[in-house]
């Protein structure tokens, strides 16, 4: 029996030997796993791009931890955290401090805060963080310590305000411009309108976001409008258009472009529609065009009488000569015992040479009065400015700029005033026309007083006249423009009104460079032929 138990008492130490070794084994591996982890740890604690830290619950809240690529981010060590309790709280940027401070106090009630602030760095500039705190409670709830991660978001904060600055740029752009903007969808809804399309619809923005086309137009404007949308969208294509459409029950012009608009995966759902009110500038085009046409009748009047004049030239020599040999004839006849008709029938056409003449007489007085008009005094500045008002777009898309110099000093002129328009309009006209578009060019008309007369310059930089057609420029139906554009009357007739007003007109120029026109015209009744 004692032997026996001996040998119990042996094999349970064995056992208990043998377990204690196992737990031992067990024991070391678990050692080296959290050496291991630990190790691990401490790697991403080093080498992560965020700030791991932990601190008391209220108070100053004292950091009691902090990984050490804080020396990464802000160039400190931890231990200046660890050993000044003021130290992360001091470094606060002044006006983020309180909202920071307020953030964390809310911890108690949520248990989690997020908050963005900036943190001064060691090279002496704040830097943006972004700080999630988490507050940890023990078994009994209560607040044991804050933990938290830092997030260096300075280069983000950067591009962030970068953007916001370019949307206010764009956002200052739309508004200040001086078209009409807005976004509409394929159903004609205004998704977007800005102040001065608002303004000019009557309203504010927000009167017309989530209205349609047809809640604003008359439907047959926006059935037209609300096709040309869905083209551009259904296309995908731009287009641009000059419509005359109805704003607030008035007709008016406008030039739209559509351009089609993508949402942040490239399909087309919208339009943006810019629209310009050119309005104005078409009721000047039309002017113009009338204009044109009055100057197209003036020529041709003046071509008529010009015509007129010279078959009333040609015709008056044969004609005189004619009754002149019947009135000899006569004479001669009535000494002669001739039958009565012969002496009859002579001086019946001697009846009719008269009656010819005196029609060629009207065509005379035809081809001087084809122009006449009221005289009165008229302030050539005013002519000018109106003339030069008038070829303004004409000028613009030529690449020439109109100059009136001096013309406001000028005295009033005794002359009639639709002559001078027309002198004004041809002379600048046949700039504008000379004028390639390829090149700026410029034409300046200055204006002073010599004597009883006034001068005015026509200059402009063009090109020139070539030396074989200076001297034919004022011969009427001369033109070097090509067949069917133009009349060859224009300075036919400029020389006319100059003639008929008392004045002369001469011309100076120089082939490849310009040309410079000179009028001289009385100011006074008394000073006119």
């Amino acid at each position: 029996m004692f032997v026996q138990g001996t040998m119990d008492v042996i094999e349970n130490k064995q056992k208990t030997k043998a377990v204690l070794l196992q737990e031992l084994i067990a024991l070391r591996s678990r050692i080296t796993e959290l050496n291991q982890a630990e190790e691990r740890l401490k790697y991403i604690l080093t080498t992560s791009p965020v700030t791991i830290y932990t601190c008391e619950v209220g108070g100053n809240w004292a950091a009691t931890f902090i990984s050490e690529n804080i020396r990464n981010q802000f160039a400190y060590e931890p231990n200046q955290f660890l050993e000044d309790h003021n130290f992360w709280v001091a470094h606060i940027h002044p006006d983020d401090r309180e909202h920071v401070l307020a953030g964390l106090s809310r911890l108690f009630r949520d248990d989690f805060h997020v908050h963005e602030y900036r943190f001064l760095h060691k090279d002496g500039s704040y830097r943006w963080v972004h700080d999630e705190s988490r507050l940890i409670r023990d078994e009994q709830d209560e607040p044991l310590e804050c933990i938290g991660c830092w997030t260096d978001i300075t280069e983000h904060k950067r591009l962030e305000q970068k953007v916001l600055q370019s949307e206010e740029q764009y956002r200052t752009l739309v508004e200040c411009a001086g078209e009409s903007i807005a976004t509409i969808n394929e159903s004609g809804v205004f998704l977007f309108i800005n102040k001065m399309g608002a303004k000019e619809l009557g309203g504010k923005p927000e009167d017309y976001v989530g209205k349609t086309i047809w809640d604003l137009f008359p439907k047959e404007i926006a059935d037209r409008q609300a096709a040309s949308v869905r083209e551009v969208i259904n296309t995908e294509q731009g287009m641009n258009q000059v419509v005359l459409t109805e704003l607030r029950g008035q007709p008016r012009w406008y030039n739209n472009t559509l351009e089609p608009l993508r949402d942040d995966s490239g399909k087309v759902t919208a339009a943006l529609v810019i629209a310009r009110d050119i309005h104005t500038l078409k009721q000047a085009e039309e002017e113009l065009d009338r204009y044109r046409e009055r100057m197209a009748r003036a020529e041709e009047l003046a071509s008529l009488g010009t015509l007129s004049a010279t078959v009333a030239h040609e015709l008056t020599q044969p004609l005189t000569v004619i009754r002149l040999l019947i009135e000899n004839a006569l004479t001669k006849l009535e000494a002669t015992s001739s039958p009565e008709t012969v002496a009859k029938r002579l001086k019946d056409s001697l009846t009719e040479v008269s009656n010819i003449t005196s029609i060629v007489e009207r065509f005379r007085n035809f081809a001087r009065r084809s122009s006449e008009e009221i005289v009165r005094e008229i302030e050539l500045g005013v002519v000018g400015e109106r003339v030069v008002k008038l070829l303004n777009e004409s000028a613009r898309r030529a690449r020439i700029t109109l100059h009136l110099n001096g013309m406001d000093k000028l005295p009033f002129v005794y002359l009639n005033e639709k002559d001078m328009e027309q002198l004004f309009f041809a002379l600048a006209d046949n700039a504008v026309q000379a004028a390639d578009g390829k090149k700026s060019r410029q034409l300046i008309i200055n204006g002073a007083v010599k004597n009883e007369y006034i001068e005015l310059w026509f200059s402009d930089n063009c090109g020139g006249i070539a030396p074989e057609n200076i001297d034919k420029i004022f011969e009427p139906f001369f033109t070097t423009k090509p067949k069917g554009q133009g009349t060859g009357l224009g300075l036919c007739v400029v020389q006319s009104i100059v003639s008929r007003a008392g004045g002369n007109i001469r011309v100076e120029s120089k082939f490849g460079e310009g040309s410079t026109f000179f009028v001289t015209l009385p100011i006074n009744k008394s000073t006119r032929s």
